[in-house]
């Protein structure tokens, strides 16, 4: 409870600190160009804001509060595109796992294999006969369901299979 604790409290100083910035910067020249460097520190890299102080300056004759959103809207974006290089490694054995149907056939008899040699060690055998292959069954289409997903929103088309070039 405390770790909980401490992780919301150590997200969200930073966020009120980073909003009530915002709020402040993006009414003057100097202020975007400082919530412009302030972007850039969350993003990561140096060349993260060349776009964005334009449009910050095009801002000034649009209302202070329309021009706090968009100052908002870009420390957020800084933050999810840095959250998104460094998560972004995550996916790659996902994806090669995802190319293959073999692959993803097996990554999920492994999953259902596991659940029910669980099931047996914790309740014993008659229970996964009775009631533990609905269970299994479920986590095989739920995983099932779930690899026809990923594949579709991540633009993964499944690899077809490759004959051997010889005797036909």
């Amino acid at each position: 409870m405390g770790m909980l604790l401490l992780l919301i409290v150590g997200l969200l100083i930073p966020l009120v600190y980073v909003a009530a910035a915002a709020w402040r910067l993006s009414e003057t020249d100097h202020g975007r160009r400082r919530l412009v460097a302030m972007a850039r520190r969350l993003d990561g890299r140096p060349d993260a804001g060349e776009g964005r102080l334009a449009d910050l300056q095009g801002a000034a004759e649009i209302s202070a509060a329309r021009g706090r959103r968009m100052a908002w809207g870009l420390l957020t974006s800084a933050a999810r595109a840095r959250a998104r290089r460094m998560v972004g490694g995550v996916w790659t054995p996902v994806d090669w796992v995802l190319a293959s149907s073999s692959r993803a056939q097996a990554a999920i008899a492994a999953a259902v294999g596991a659940q029910a040699v669980y099931i047996d060690i914790r309740l014993g055998l008659d229970a996964l006969l009775t009631d533990g292959w609905g269970w299994c069954g479920s986590c095989g289409l739920a995983l099932m369901g779930l690899a026809a997903w990923l594949r579709r929103v991540r633009g993964i088309e499944v690899a077809a299979r490759q004959r051997p070039s010889g005797d036909e």
